[in-house]
């Protein structure tokens, strides 16, 4: 357990995979934004922006099941014989 060469080390096929069993030292760094407004709560989410992208992702959910309802319907009809 005590040996520092690792026993199994991943294929990395593209640049950016992380690599496996190799000794790698990963340096912390502190990323700021500062494009964005800053809040009175030093929270720079836009509640506009994430609502309307909730409403938007909302309305494509419902959207596809209103499809998928439909066509299953139309399986089952299909399949009972139904007219």
């Amino acid at each position: 357990m005590g040996n520092s060469s690792p026993k199994l080390k991943g294929k990395l096929t593209n640049a950016r995979h992380i690599p496996i069993g190799g000794s790698v030292n990963p340096t912390p760094q502190v990323i700021s934004d500062n494009e964005t407004a800053m809040n009175n709560n030093e929270n720079n989410v836009d509640i506009d922006r994430e609502m309307s992208l909730l409403a938007k992702n909302q309305l494509s959910y419902n959207a596809y099941v209103q499809q998928v309802n439909h066509e299953i319907k139309m399986m089952r009809t299909a399949i009972e014989g139904r007219g």
